[in-house]
């Protein structure tokens, strides 16, 4: 079955009932992609896995979060908890260009009640980046966006520290696995180096993105 067959994407009005029941639920939805780009993107060379898992399944998340964030699913349901895998994908990165060319947009500009910036505070964003300077930058996307809410005050101060409680320890699981018999899984060790390196992130916000943080999201009633 195509794709087409599975509905017309997350932004499709008809889902709004789904989206207020989940938020009324104060559930939280994990939003990951599975090779939904075609393979021909790809080209003819075989390069195994690599160009999918490194670029498509970011690209796809970017694209599903982006295409919630056009449709307004943030400004009807506020306290909608969406949890990104990949750390965002390319959304952070892309964030201003995004807003940029919806203010440029006369079909899409009316529709948001704020700068698109704004909403990726709204998200939760795992930590599966690789790298600790990743993992700083989309930190410190977080962290400013509150700056970007309709009315709010002109400030360019940004505490990267803000931005480590929207972020969760992911492993990729089951990607990734040991290459030899004495090697630990990689996608684990690699990724709590990058949040131990974080500069900026205190014990505390390290911690929390070790765990304390999906302690919390998904009240799991267990204090730390």
């Amino acid at each position: 079955m195509g794709t087409r067959g599975l509905g017309k994407g997350l932004d499709d009005e008809a889902l709004d009932p789904v989206w207020a029941a989940i938020e009324e639920a104060e559930l939280v939805v994990f939003l990951h992609p599975h090779y939904g780009v075609d393979s021909s993107a790809w080209g003819d060379k075989d390069n195994g896995h690599v160009l999918p898992l490194a670029l498509g399944f970011p690209f796809e998340t970017t694209t599903a979060a982006t295409r919630l964030i056009l449709s307004g699913v943030f400004d009807r349901f506020p306290r909608l908890r969406l949890l990104l895998a990949h750390s965002g994908g390319t959304l952070p990165q892309l964030s201003s260009r995004l807003a940029s060319c919806i203010d440029h947009d006369p079909v899409v500009a009316s529709r948001l009640k704020h700068d698109a910036r704004f909403y990726l505070g709204k998200l939760y964003l795992d930590a599966v980046a690789y790298g600790s300077e990743e993992l700083g930058f989309v930190s410190d996307v977080l962290a400013r966006a509150h700056r970007y809410e309709k009315g709010a005050e002109i400030s360019s101060a940004t505490v990267r520290s803000a931005g480590s409680d929207r972020m969760l320890f992911g492993t990729d699981h089951p990607f990734f696995p040991p290459l030899s018999s004495t090697e630990k899984w990689r996608s684990v060790v690699e990724n709590l180096e990058a949040i131990e390196h974080v500069q900026g992130w205190s014990a505390a916000d390290k911690d929390a993105v070790r765990g304390g943080n999906a302690l919390s999201l998904f009240d799991l009633g267990v204090k730390v």
